[in-house]
């Protein structure tokens, strides 16, 4: 987190997004004391310990299916956004996916 903490306060971010695992803990950590808005993207349908963590103390929580939702105690700070994906994913046909 000390690291974290130092890098934030020479180059404050707009917000600290937490993708889960224990590797988010610490910038969470340092943008939480520091007081810059936090947001986790949960993409499971069940969420691990992290963002079950985290969960009630960022301002937003973003998950990626609706019966998610019900992990998190439908709490109004979560939404379901589904996962974001990049609009080349979905001109990819079948025959360009198996090819080599």
């Amino acid at each position: 987190m000390k690291v974290a903490k130092q890098n934030f306060k020479q180059r404050p971010p707009a917000i600290v997004l937490g993708l889960g695992g224990y590797a988010a803990g610490p910038p969470l950590n340092a943008a939480l004391k520091l007081k810059i808005p936090t947001a986790l993207f949960n993409p499971d349908a069940v969420p691990g310990v992290a963002n079950r963590r985290y969960a009630p103390k960022v301002d937003r929580v973003f998950v990626q299916w609706r019966d998610t939702l019900d992990a998190f105690g439908r709490a109004s700070h979560v939404s379901c956004t589904g996962c974001p994906v990049r609009p080349e994913f979905a001109k990819v046909t079948r025959e360009q996916e198996l090819s080599p």
